[in-house]
């Protein structure tokens, strides 16, 4: 068995150092089902991919212009392929379905509702909290390389713990 196909075997990252376009043939490569005249040396084809973000500190957060992001700034998970945007959520690097959950705790102040996007697109709301209640969404839904999933708040919202609020975002399937 050659170091290529212990490799495929393996589930390694394609972008790992160790691959090299110019080691095989594309026969070889081609051979193992992988995107032939697609590949690309910068495409992110990590076997899991998911991410998982929280706010980090106990946090307040006024709202002067409907919506406002939730700061989920704070990594507490990524895989190679997953990014977090500076102001709070996740980005996709990758086409495909994904699971999307966020759950927040310990609200101890809340007068509007917490909305989960993709992009521009509304996926649902996490529940219209108040105090002392938990929001709670979750939703397998299709996203583009590119997307940033956020939570947004509609109001003023006081979280209560540190990481009280974590958006997780995984890729299911193929």
């Amino acid at each position: 068995m050659s170091y290529y196909d212990k490799k495929v075997i393996k589930g390694s990252c394609k972008k790992e150092e160790s691959w090299k376009k110019e080691d095989h043939s594309k026969d070889d490569y081609c051979k193992k089902d992988y995107f032939c005249d697609d590949y690309q040396e910068d495409e992110c084809a990590c076997e899991e991919i998911a991410g998982s973000v929280g706010t980090g500190a106990i946090i307040t957060v006024t709202v002067t212009t409907a919506p406002l992001p939730l700061p989920l700034t704070t990594p507490l998970f990524l895989s190679e392929c997953m990014g977090v945007d500076p102001s709070g959520g996740i980005v996709i690097e990758e086409d495909g379905e994904y699971f999307v959950q966020f759950t927040a705790g310990l609200i101890t102040a809340l007068t509007g509702t917490l909305q989960v996007f993709a992009g521009t697109r509304f996926l649902g709301n996490a529940g219209n909290g108040t105090a002392l209640s938990t929001a709670r969404f979750a939703q397998i839904v299709s996203l583009k390389k590119g997307d940033v999933v956020r939570v947004v708040t509609t109001a003023t919202i006081t979280l209560g713990l540190a990481n009280a609020a974590i958006l997780t975002v995984a890729k299911v399937g193929d």
